[in-house]
């Protein structure tokens, strides 16, 4: 299997949730499966698969500049 997309998909109280979507790696363009995942490891795993992260927009409000760069 690989993770083809991670998306945070809310904040609840101070919980976020995210969903990973997972492909068989000797198919990635067939089916794909949504499961639910901690956000760290939706996270961890995309960078790992090299996909995209996507954040819902009720989430981004309270996304922090990683640096003065990005501000």
């Amino acid at each position: 299997m690989q993770v083809t997309l991670a998306r945070i998909t809310a904040l609840v109280g101070n919980t976020y949730h995210a969903r990973m979507h997972l492909a068989r790696e000797d198919d990635p363009t067939g089916p794909t499966f949504d499961v639910d995942a901690r956000p760290s490891d939706a996270i961890n795993m995309a960078v790992r698969f090299e996909a995209p992260i996507l954040v819902s927009r009720c989430s981004t409000h309270l996304l922090v500049p990683l640096c003065k760069h990005a501000m």
